[in-house]
């Protein structure tokens, strides 16, 4: 052993000798694996990191309002909110951010706005021309839905509205209400018949205003509106079948009144929603 040996003291900075990288070895005989360095993460992966940035973005936080009152709001909201807050306080880097997520955003649903209204017109045109074709050459209509003539669209604000059933599913409910609606307004023509249009009998004018009521959210519902045709789809309709059955009968006074049957199911889901 060298005095050079005996001498050398193990400590902070000075390992033994012997465990020490040997002089033009490597540490790493092997070499740094191939493609390490731009590897691309797995499908697994990047979905799983979507799948974290979605559930913390959609997270639940309790924050306090202005009056102190406690409320939860997602991740993503409370930190849209605090860059408002702070471009309102007059901080020139959170209204600039504030001012391009908004800019963005109205960009993004101006895109998607206009892709959907043109699509909307292409179907229109298209299965239009067909019907036309059809018709030329004698054949029978094309059962296509949504029918081309219940899409509205309106080129000032480039919206797209489905008046009428999407799915055969939807089909089946807008024909079932449309023939209700069809009754009850039969109903309101006889009961004017009766009375005379011009009446002004206190009686009837009650009952008439209580079947425009009726009709109300049927109209609403085979007008478009997804809303009040799943409202309608909630009703008990015991009554309402019971009434329709009974137009066959000849006689009037065995009939059961559709509107009135309509009016009471109607209530009573309103009162069992609000109570």
């Amino acid at each position: 052993m060298s005095s050079d040996d005996e001498d050398y003291e193990v400590g902070y900075g000075k390992p033994p000798k012997d465990s020490r990288f040997k002089l033009g070895q490597s540490g790493n005989p092997k070499g740094r694996p191939k493609g390490s360095r731009n590897r691309v993460p797995s499908e697994f992966e990047d979905n799983r990191l979507r799948a974290i940035v979605h559930d913390e973005a959609n997270r639940l936080i309790q924050i306090q309002d202005a009056k102190g009152k406690k409320q939860y709001i997602t991740t993503k909201k409370a930190v849209v909110r605090a860059i408002t807050v702070n471009a309102l306080k007059g901080h020139q880097r959170s209204q600039r951010l504030f001012t391009e997520l908004v800019g963005e955003t109205e960009r993004i649903e101006q895109q998607e706005r206009m892709a959907n209204f043109e699509g909307a017109l292409k179907y229109k045109e298209a299965w239009t021309n067909e019907k036309a074709r059809c018709s030329a050459n004698r054949l029978p209509p094309p059962h296509q839905l949504p029918h081309p003539d219940d899409i509205k669209l309106d080129f000032a604000t480039l919206e797209v509205t489905i008046a009428g059933p999407m799915t055969k599913e939807e089909k089946v409910l807008w024909d079932r209400w449309t023939e209700i609606r069809n009754a009850m307004n039969d109903e309101v023509e006889e009961l004017q018949a009766c009375y005379g249009e011009d009446s002004d009998d206190p009686e009837f004018l009650q009952v008439l205003e209580v079947a425009k009521q009726a009709l109300f959210v049927p109209n609403l519902a085979l007008g478009g509106s997804r809303g009040a045709m799943q409202f309608l789809e909630c009703l008990d309709r015991t009554k309402i079948d019971q009434a329709m059955q009974s137009r066959s009968k000849r006689r009037r006074a065995d009939r059961r009144s559709v509107t009135a049957a309509v009016c009471v199911a109607v209530g009573a889901e309103y009162i069992k929603r609000t109570t």
